[in-house]
């Protein structure tokens, strides 16, 4: 397809091709970075949207014993969310340590 293309445009595609692939690897680490903390704040509005639905609707007597599920599920999400954190902390640590 490019050698049917005529001379005058081909430096007119090429510039074109470059800054598309410019432009693309510019905004993919972005967007990468845009959907991590996206989900980290997903992460947090689930976790305060099901503990706030716990305590309404046990009145704020919630215990371990009465609600072992609930309370499995609450104790989940802060995991997943803590281990989230350790994982960015020791991969950053790493890199900061390997890039010196």
């Amino acid at each position: 397809m490019r050698r049917n293309l005529p001379e005058g445009m081909r430096p007119m595609l090429r510039f074109l091709y470059s800054a598309w692939n410019t432009s693309l690897y510019l905004l993919k680490p972005f967007l990468g970075a845009s959907m991590y903390y996206f989900d980290v704040l997903k992460d947090l509005v689930f976790l305060r949207l099901i503990y706030t639905s716990i305590m309404d609707l046990t009145q704020g007597e919630f215990s371990v014993g009465k609600h072992p599920f609930e309370f499995a599920v609450v104790l989940g999400l802060v995991g997943v969310f803590l281990t989230n954190v350790v994982i960015c902390a020791v991969i950053s640590v790493y890199y900061s340590q390997v890039c010196q």
